[in-house]
């Protein structure tokens, strides 16, 4: 299908032997993989007993997924169609490794999965060539997925072609639904096709069907944009026992389409692509770096060496001035902001109840529970996202800043050595730093895609992922990774909070059940309130600042990784012959202008 990018990465093979990078090699390996096959993902979402291993299951045409797991013991299981007319199943631990297993072990590690599992897999047959090579995740019902199983979030939405919604007919959304619904929208790439699946329709129901139209307008005002929309029948069966497998095919034929389209293949072409061009620039930018030591005097070089370890001592220090400084301040100020939040959340649900002209306690908490608190939690929940977005915002632009201006100082200290020299390689000094310095972030990614470790190897999807680097083209924003988290960060918390609103109104459900009397249910009504707000509050902000804390290690760890690249700049052990890197350089300009890189 690719026939032309297995051409132009194979071009660039003689610059990798050059480097000789582990890590860049590795990745050039698994991006050959993914040329080769590239499989296309889907990733099933939904409460438990949705039907989610249901359609799976119809989708291969037999029992395999169990349908009786838990939301907390269920296992993320991933379904491969594949050419192959025999079963086989693995388990994939933590560490990334795999175990084939047979299949009665299959059955009981989904239901009951050991606790260093991190996904099972199976790969069965398809006769449908559209669908080949198709990979499906199966994932546990979503109270899990944000306590538990935050991996699906982190990894597999980001990677996935097609994401399937499922909601049963008869249970419809649920309270949990908005926050989870919330949550993982901001995670899809826009380009993410989502499906809306209604499951366990009564025959005479189609997408026209009243309810079914809430549902979908409902999903659609959350996620803000509307999926395509499927409704699949409830099967029933004469014999009790029989499993019911709805094939579903409408819904599989659309996925097909999908996958297969015009669209999705181009895409796939300009992000396998994208990746080529990276992979040369920086085997470029390493030749180039070495081809710009070996223009300087042995006492010159020593010189940077040194400048360069000042370098990366000063970027270090981004972590205690500005880094650390920052959290610290967020972390003081956060629970001042929740304490406001709390009483303004409190004085407008009293305010509420006191308008009210009902004798009817329980019309007040029904009103209470399903509108005016969660409208009351999600405005306050914006304020304070509105703050921590602003103070995040700051500090991303502070530590370019900071970054951008010691590679800047860096890079005027070897052109001054430099002067001599009139070669266009050798007078875009910024420009070679800034290039080399990405190769850290096109190395992480590659690791991580290529299986060589971690709790997501294996499973990524490269052609959905956008390049993660540690740096740009130097005059740029040095654009941090840290960064690109801030949506997802910020509805983690968001989520967290609109989770714990069920806290709440069980705090306040509870005065239902107590008689109470016309003239003293407002005061009670209130106190309930405040306790219910309170019990909100303390689930919320230690999650908070919980996820406050993880952001921090992130920025601290990126610029830990620019600060380590730095060192690895110009070292004594780089080849100074001037002649064996002028060599390079020709090869790797030569290869730049065939494969289109460089003009």
């Amino acid at each position: 299908m690719f026939n032309d990018l297995m051409e132009k990465l194979d071009k660039i093979e003689p610059l990798l032997d050059i480097v000789n990078d582990e890590k860049l090699t590795a990745g050039a390996h698994f991006l050959a993989e993914r040329i080769e096959n590239p499989n296309s993902y889907v990733t099933f979402l939904g409460e438990t007993s949705s039907g989610k291993s249901t359609l799976i299951n119809g989708l291969i045409g037999k029992k395999i997924l169990s349908v009786k797991a838990s939301p907390t013991t269920g296992a993320i299981t991933e379904v491969e169609l594949c050419p192959e007319k025999e079963d086989s199943f693995y388990s994939i631990k933590s560490n990334a490794t795999f175990e084939k297993i047979d299949l009665n072990k299959f059955i009981h590690l989904s239901e009951y999965p050991d606790n260093d599992i991190q996904r099972l897999k199976v790969k069965t047959h398809t006769d449908k060539p559209s669908l080949m090579n198709l990979r499906v995740f199966d994932t546990p019902g979503y109270g899990s997925i944000v306590e538990k199983h935050e991996e699906i979030l982190k990894d597999f939405l980001p990677n996935s072609d097609v994401v399937i919604y499922t909601v049963s007919y008869k249970i419809g959304i649920q309270e949990e639904d908005y926050s989870f619904l919330g949550f993982w929208g901001e995670l899809v790439r826009e380009d993410t096709e989502v499906i809306l699946v209604i499951n366990f329709c009564p025959p005479d129901v189609n997408v026209k069907n009243k309810r079914v139209t809430e549902i979908l307008q409902y999903v659609s005002s959350i996620l803000g944009k509307t999926p395509a929309l499927f409704c699949v029948p409830f099967i029933r069966t004469e014999q009790e026992n029989e499993y019911p497998l709805p094939a579903a095919n409408d819904l599989w034929d659309y996925v097909s389409e999908v996958i297969n389209s015009p669209k999705h293949i181009a895409h796939l072409h300009e992000a396998f692509d994208e990746y080529i061009n990276e992979l040369y620039n920086s085997c470029d930018a390493i030749i180039s770096t070495e081809y710009i030591k070996s223009c300087m005097s042995e006492q010159a070089v020593k010189e940077i060496i040194d400048e360069q370890k000042k370098t990366e001592s000063r970027i270090r220090q981004a972590i205690p001035e500005l880094i650390i400084p920052t959290f610290d301040s967020i972390n003081k100020r956060l629970p001042e902001l929740f304490d406001r939040a709390e009483e303004n959340i409190i004085s407008s649900l009293n305010d509420t109840i006191d308008a009210s002209n009902t004798g009817r306690m329980d019309e007040m908490i029904t009103y209470i529970n399903s509108h005016y608190l969660p409208y009351a939690v999600k405005k306050e929940n914006a304020e304070i996202n509105s703050y921590l977005e602003l103070k995040l915002d700051d500090l991303n632009r502070r530590v370019d800043d900071y970054i951008n201006k010691e590679i800047m100082d860096l890079s005027g200290q070897i052109s001054i050595r430099l002067n001599t020299y009139t070669e266009s390689t050798v007078k875009n000094v910024s420009g070679k730093i800034a290039a080399r310095l990405t190769t850290s972030g096109l190395k992480s990614v590659f690791a991580s895609f290529g299986g060589a470790g971690g709790a997501n190897a294996g499973i990524a999807n490269a052609a959905s992922h956008l390049l993660k680097k540690a740096g740009n083209v130097f005059g740029k924003t040095f654009s941090r990774e840290t960064h690109n988290a801030l949506k997802q960060f910020l509805a983690k918390i968001g989520a967290t909070s609109m989770k714990a609103v069920g806290a709440a109104i069980t705090v306040l459900v509870e005065l239902v059940m107590v008689a109470v009397e016309y003239s003293t249910w407002k005061p009670k009504l209130k106190k309930k309130v405040r306790e219910g707000v309170e019990k909100w509050r303390s689930t919320t902000l230690p999650e908070a600042l919980k996820q406050i804390e993880d952001l921090k290690q992130e920025n601290i760890k990126n610029v830990q990784q620019i600060a380590d690249e730095m060192t690895a700049l110009f070292s004594d052990e780089m080849d100074t012959d001037n002649k064996v890197v002028q060599e390079h350089m020709k090869l790797s300009e030569s290869i730049g202008k065939e494969i289109g890189v460089r003009s």
